[in-house]
């Protein structure tokens, strides 16, 4: 093809998962059983498989590589119908942190060589993730994406991103490149039969990492909590009157201080002798 690049396109997705109805747990009675969550894909991530999808049909010889982090294999074939032709699930816990997840992620990318990685800013790229794989694999990183025109010359494309409010950037940049798109595409598009037998037959790699869970903890920052304020009470050796002048009084007692009393001149004379008193003058 001339002028044009055969195109590899990688897709990572991820597992969401939410409770449904009135919460069961487990056995170990720290996690929500399996009868009582649902799964779903964010549309972020449905956004970059679209985005993948109309790169095929647009540059032949293109090839696309699902790679989905979880482990209900429905949903993984929710999303290869859309035209997946080859997927790998990698197995991972629901609770990973993001530098561990994009740790297994570029262990499981770095197999095969990519001209393209997408991903959904909101899904398998949210917190960090995409950051963190686009480091560890030294490509160029765009975020916020809505689309990329199929005009792949001289290792080079062209992504439009969104900077809020209606406005639009276009960035052209260097292959290869990691790609994560925005939740503000179109409609998700559903299925077909066809491609739903096809995604079904379809067999899918399994991938173990063998990265170790990260030894540390998150740190959740606060705000610190307010110092309880002074509260005053009044004496209790005075007698009630008092105590309730005091209470009405707010308890401040009157300052032993020194006051210029007199007209103009006289205090203009207490003031200067004052401040040569002091050593001011």
């Amino acid at each position: 093809m001339k002028g044009r690049q055969e195109v590899r396109i990688a897709v990572l997705t991820q597992e969401q998962i939410v409770p449904v109805g009135s919460p069961i747990f487990a056995d170990d009675n720290r996690n929500l059983s399996d009868v009582n969550v649902t799964t779903f894909t964010d549309v972020s991530d449905f956004a970059a498989m679209r985005t993948a999808v109309a790169i095929k049909e647009q540059v032949p010889g293109t090839t696309i590589s699902l790679y989905y982090l979880g482990k209900n294999i429905y949903t993984l074939r929710h999303i290869m119908a859309v035209g997946a032709d080859e997927a790998t699930m990698i197995q991972v816990d629901d609770d990973l942190d993001a530098l561990t997840s994009a740790q297994m992620v570029t262990e499981a990318l770095q197999k095969d060589k990519f001209n393209l990685i997408l991903t959904g800013q909101h899904g398998a790229g949210g917190d960090g993730t995409g950051q963190a794989i686009a480091n560890f694999i030294g490509l160029t990183l765009i975020t916020a994406a809505v689309s990329i025109e199929p005009s792949f010359k001289d290792g080079k494309c062209i992504a439009v991103r969104t900077l809020g409010r209606g406005r639009r950037q276009k960035v052209v940049f260097n292959l290869p490149a990691l790609v994560m798109f925005d939740r503000i595409m179109g409609t998700i598009k559903y299925s077909s039969l066809p491609e739903i037998i096809r995604a079904a037959k379809l067999q899918v790699k399994e991938f173990k990492p063998m990265v170790k869970r990260s030894s540390s903890e998150r740190i959740k920052l606060q705000m610190p909590t307010p110092r309880p304020k002074k509260i005053f009470t009044p004496d209790s050796n005075l007698s009630s009157s008092d105590r309730i002048k005091q209470i009405l009084s707010g308890g401040i007692s009157k300052r032993a201080t020194d006051r210029l009393e007199g007209p103009p001149k006289d205090v203009a004379k207490q003031l200067l002798s004052l401040l040569k008193r002091e050593g001011f003058l």
